[in-house]
């Protein structure tokens, strides 16, 4: 499913799910479902399969979502099939995400480092990029020992690169650059 179309579909079950009141559970219910869909082969492929009649799709769905599920995501799966769009359920559940935690002012960071961080570190981190963002930061911490020392930060389509690999990485294009000017 083309990602545009996706999110008016995730757009749409956000404005329900928070006029609802219910966004986490809709939140909830959307994980169960691709969770569901992924870990059972046969059903996925099921799922997709253009062989399989709508009105079957919906019957099975209907068994086997409907006690676990609320109207709002029921509804949503009975229109994807309808409208024969199945393959777009992850990329649904993604952009429903990424909904909820800009409502809810959230900004997902990666915190890269050649040695573990401590805490303290972290927290500091983590306070420095909020007072940048102004948004509350939730953090994933990695260690990648190839960045030789200092810290890598991604967020969105933005990379603080504050590691030696960087700096490395950054003096040799400068020392190429100033070598290309001298010829």
């Amino acid at each position: 499913m083309d990602i545009r179309i996706a999110k008016r579909y995730a757009r749409a079950v956000f404005a329900s799910a928070k006029q609802a009141d219910n966004i986490r559970e809709t939140e909830s219910n959307l994980k169960l479902v691709y969770d569901a869909l992924k870990s059972n082969d046969e059903l996925y492929k099921m799922f997709l399969s253009p062989k399989i009649s709508r009105d079957k799709k919906r019957a099975l769905l209907e068994k086997i979502f409907s006690s676990n599920v609320n109207a709002l995501v029921m509804r949503l799966l009975k229109l994807l099939v309808n409208k024969r769009r199945e393959d777009g359920i992850e990329t649904i559940y993604q952009e429903f995400v990424k909904l909820r935690e800009d409502d809810e002012n959230i900004q997902k960071v990666s915190i890269k480092s050649a040695i573990e961080l401590s805490q303290n570190e972290l927290d500091g981190l983590v306070k420095k990029l909020e007072q940048k963002t102004g948004k509350r930061i939730v953090y994933e911490s990695s260690i990648d020992p190839e960045l030789i020392g200092g810290v890598l930060v991604q967020y969105g389509d933005t990379i603080y690169d504050g590691s030696v690999k960087g700096a490395l990485k950054r003096l040799r294009e400068k020392l190429f650059y100033d070598v290309l000017k001298q010829a």
